[in-house]
C-alpha cells in the first residue's frame, strides 16, 4: 500500500514525517478529515488552517480545512 503524509498549514508547514499507509487518495483524504477534526477540537484557531494530503511521491493530492464545529455547522444547509 502506498504512504501519504498529513501535513499541516498554518502560516507554516508542520511536515508529518512518517505518514500513513491508505489504499489510495480517496482513503488518505477521509483520514486527512479525521485529522482536521480532532485537530480543531484540541486547539481551535485560524480559519486558514488546513491539512495538505501528499502521496508517496511527495505530491499534493488532496487538501482538508481545518474547521472548528461551530464553523462547520454555520456551513451546513438546512
Amino acid at each position: 500500500m502506498p504512504r501519504y503524509f498529513f501535513d499541516v498549514i498554518d502560516g507554516h508547514r508542520l511536515p508529518d514525517p512518517a505518514g500513513l499507509e491508505c489504499r489510495d487518495d480517496e482513503e488518505a483524504t477521509a483520514h486527512a478529515r479525521t485529522i482536521a477534526r480532532q485537530i480543531a477540537t484540541d486547539a481551535p484557531g485560524s480559519a486558514q488552517r488546513h491539512i495538505v494530503v501528499i502521496n508517496d511521491d511527495r505530491q499534493e493530492v488532496g487538501a482538508v480545512p481545518v474547521a472548528s464545529e461551530d464553523a462547520r455547522a454555520a456551513g451546513r444547509k438546512p
